[in-house]
Parts: C-alpha cells; sequence; structure tokens
C-alpha cells in the first residue's frame, strides 16, 4: 500500500530510502468503505486525505438538500481548507463515495515532518499552489460557464467520473437539476 504514495510522491521528487521510510510513518494510508465518512459537519479539520484509489464526494446541506461540491478521485487531495486552517468547524462533508485507500496527511504530523526535511515544506507549498490554482479555474468555469458547457467541460477533463458518479449527483456538482441534466445530455448526445 505504501508504495503507492512513494510513488506518487516520487512524481514531484526524487526521495532518499529515509526520506520515503518517514513518509510512510507520517502519512499512514488506510482502507475505507464506501459510506465512511472522513470529516463531517460541525468538525473541526485536522487532516487532508490523498486519494490513491476510489472516491471521496464533499458536499454540504443548504435547506436539508444535499448540494455537492466535488469529487476526488485518484491523485487528488481531498481537504477542508477553512476548517482546517481557522480551526473553525467544518461547513462540509467528506464521505467516501466508493471503497477507497487513502493516505492520511495530518496537519500537526505535517509539521513535525517538514522539521525533519525541509525540502518537503517548499515541495508541499508548490502542491498547493497547484491545488489552489486548479481550485481558482474550477470556480471560474462554474461563474462563467452555462450549465452545459460545465457538463461539456466534466466530460472532456474527468469522463471516467460520469462513469463512476449518478446522474443526480452530477447534476448537483455541477449545480442544476438532475431534469436540466437530462435534457442537456439529450441535446448534446443527438
Amino acid at each position: 500500500m505504501e508504495n503507492e504514495l512513494i510513488k506518487f510522491m516520487s512524481q514531484f521528487t526524487e526521495l532518499t530510502d529515509k526520506e520515503a521510510q518517514v513518509m510512510v510513518d507520517f502519512y499512514p494510508v488506510k482502507l475505507y468503505k464506501k459510506g465512511e465518512v472522513l470529516l463531517q459537519e460541525g468538525q473541526i479539520a485536522q487532516d487532508s486525505f490523498l486519494i490513491l484509489s476510489g472516491c471521496v464526494r464533499k458536499y454540504c446541506i443548504v435547506d436539508g438538500v444535499e448540494k455537492t461540491i466535488d469529487f476526488y478521485t485518484e491523485e487528488q487531495v481531498a481537504v477542508e481548507f477553512e476548517s482546517m486552517s481557522q480551526q473553525s468547524p467544518s461547513k462540509y462533508y467528506l464521505v467516501c463515495f466508493e471503497d477507497s485507500k487513502i493516505a492520511i496527511i495530518n496537519s500537526k504530523k505535517e509539521k513535525e515532518y517538514y522539521k525533519k526535511f525541509p525540502r518537503f515544506e517548499e515541495l508541499s507549498r508548490i502542491q498547493m499552489e497547484v491545488m489552489m490554482g486548479e481550485n481558482l479555474r474550477a470556480f471560474s468555469k462554474f461563474i462563467t460557464l452555462t450549465p452545459e458547457q460545465r457538463y461539456l467541460d466534466l466530460l472532456q477533463n474527468r469522463p471516467k467520473l460520469i462513469q463512476r458518479v449518478p446522474q443526480h449527483l452530477i447534476a448537483s456538482c455541477l449545480g442544476i437539476t438532475p431534469e436540466s441534466l437530462s435534457r442537456i445530455r439529450k441535446r448534446i448526445f443527438k
């Protein structure tokens, strides 16, 4: 299991054997069953979750209705930044949508890791900047694209997600009703 974490991190930098072993110790990999909750509304986030396999859904509840924010799949990090950085109660849920293999990145342990291996703080910062850039692009697309354009973008950039997730949750993630998504799909696939 740990080899998947090392393989992922090796994409960004070469690891010594000692660094790899310390990484395995600091970032345990766990198996989660579909439906297991990683974070729930009201909890203060302490961990980030690197998805090695599987899928995690982030959602909130507004007026009694679940609103899907995103799905995190292989090589993506599921995290609730606001709760973690401000140590405030989360407004979101992170729930395993599929059986998942996840590396857990505890924010307190991460500081210890950076003291032992300072170069990883720089690496982490770069990864964070990439994630924030991706989040900003996604937000910009959500604001500027029509629902049909958002669906086409999802089809182009995350086609496997469409096959893994029910259409009503895809619709929720796109900010539309399942009926609207059905009409969009009908137009596109004619």
